[in-house]
């Protein structure tokens, strides 16, 4: 198992940042999914790319920042999981709070 062969790795190093940084760099994969992605917006926010300006897809986003008034955050799901984007009140309706989703 992972662990007995880390345990082996330690009794033969005594190092355990060596153990651990060898380990998280031969299993990328293993912990990748655990750190979350800088385009992972929640309700209230919507996909920027980066000069600050919202988008619509993940591809060109770096990172996430509130809805502006006069526009809503809208759910999207790609491969990379679900997100949110901002997107124009339809005509005839307002929000009058930032970071509102109705």
């Amino acid at each position: 198992s992972t662990i007995s062969s880390l345990l082996r790795e330690l009794q033969i190093s005594g190092n355990v940042a060596e153990v651990a940084c060898t380990w998280l760099l031969n299993h990328t994969t293993s912990w990748e999914m655990w750190l979350p992605l800088a385009t992972s917006c929640v309700e209230g926010q919507g996909l920027v790319n980066e000069d600050g300006l919202h988008v619509k897809n993940r591809s060109i986003a770096v990172g996430c920042s509130w809805c502006e008034l006069g526009s809503l955050s809208t759910a999207m799901h790609d491969a990379k999981g679900m997100t949110f984007t901002c997107s124009p009140c339809p005509a005839g309706t307002s929000k009058l709070l930032y970071s509102t989703t109705t």
